[in-house]
């Protein structure tokens, strides 16, 4: 069986404080795993330990764990177990307790043929736009931080996604999956491979990747802007729909909005709002306007009602105008009302204040 999963201590805890001489002390290390595989002798973890835990060296096991974890962090060697390779983390995580992994086997870390690797760097090349590194390792670094920019950036475009706010949730998929695929191989000739494998669909998902970028960094500043003039539009969809002048540019701002992927139809955006805009303004002007006049003509039966009960009860000029004055100023207010819900705010307020009026003049009549 495998030796048992450790997850006590972070990994960087095996090479904080790493300098030059254990570096070289590390080379010894190697050199010794070289001079066992070269013999085609089976080196174990337990034959490090003896070599170097005792004699001139006379190292402390955690020491020796230390120096085989920059070397497995350097893809120099690798662990594995009864034959099966044992994944880097894996590995480190393992060298946390020298005595659980002494019975595992140490191989040199597989080197990527020059073919492949050759391949590797053209296709970092395309995707970064620049000279990819001539070693596996440092070609895999270089690719790996760009992909773990891509899964960051990803991260934050599926939280706006996932609001059901924004577009492109399957599309964002489509390009995570992969980018998670690739960096959970942690191995330099595994990872080459993969990426040389699915080269294709590699650079396919870069295309997407941009397009993705550029509507969320660049482009949502339009896509907020769509969202809030089709819900402006709203409530006179119906009457925009069947008027010539705007029911061309509506039916087109609605499709993009409902576009799996409306990444590549927003150039036009701001000129369809602007059209449909027209329409709607003179639309809300014609409804505001007699939305005002239907309401002037209700507050001014308002007035007229506190008017005859003032009259009916000879009211003096003190009561009447502290009667009349609220529905007075309403009215007046009525003119500076630019909206059907300001107009609808106007005449609840001169409900109110009518039904105040009229108690307070059966108030004041009662007391007489």
């Amino acid at each position: 069986m495998k030796p048992d999963r450790i997850d006590i201590l972070p990994l960087r805890q095996l090479k904080f404080g790493f300098d030059q001489q254990d570096k070289q002390h590390a080379a010894e290390v190697l050199a010794r795993i070289d001079g066992y595989i070269a013999n085609a002798q089976k080196v174990v973890v337990s034959d490090l330990m003896v070599d170097f835990g005792c004699g001139s060296k006379n190292w402390s096991k955690e020491r020796i764990s230390m120096l085989l974890s920059e070397l497995i962090h350097d893809d120099k060697i690798e662990f594995e177990f009864e034959n099966i390779k044992i994944g880097k983390k894996e590995a480190l995580r393992l060298l946390l307790k020298p005595s659980q992994c002494e019975a595992v086997g140490i191989v040199h870390a597989q080197i990527v043929a020059d073919e492949d690797l050759i391949a590797a760097r053209k296709l970092v090349k395309l995707l970064l736009g620049t000279e990819a590194p001539p070693k596996q390792n440092e070609l895999c670094r270089i690719l790996r931080k760009h992909l773990n920019g891509w899964k960051n950036d990803l991260e934050k475009f599926k939280r706006l996604a996932d609001t059901g706010k924004f577009p492109g949730n399957s599309t964002i998929d489509a390009v995570r999956k992969p980018t998670e695929r690739l960096l959970a191989l942690h191995e330099p000739y595994r990872f080459i491979d993969a990426i040389n494998r699915e080269r294709q669909q590699l650079l396919n998902v870069s295309k997407i990747f941009i397009v993705l970028k550029e509507f969320y960094t660049v482009r949502i500043h339009v896509w907020y802007a769509l969202v809030e003039a089709l819900d402006a539009f709203r409530s006179n969809l119906s009457i925009l729909q069947k008027d010539p002048r705007s029911e061309t540019a509506l039916q087109e701002l609605c499709r993009i909005f409902h576009a799996d992927e409306p990444f590549g139809l927003l150039d036009n955006v701001f000129e369809l709002i602007a059209t449909v805009k027209t329409v709607n303004d003179e639309i809300v002007l014609e409804q505001t306007t007699a939305a005002r006049d239907a309401a002037h003509e209700k507050i001014e039966k308002m007035i007229q009602c506190v008017r005859c009960a003032l009259d009916n009860t000879n009211a003096q000029r003190e009561l009447r105008n502290r009667a009349l004055y609220p529905l007075q100023g309403i009215k007046k207010g009525l003119g500076r009302a630019n909206s059907l819900t300001s107009i609808e705010d106007l005449l609840n307020h001169a409900q109110d204040k009518l039904d105040l009026s009229l108690d307070h003049i059966d108030e004041i009549t009662s007391v007489r």
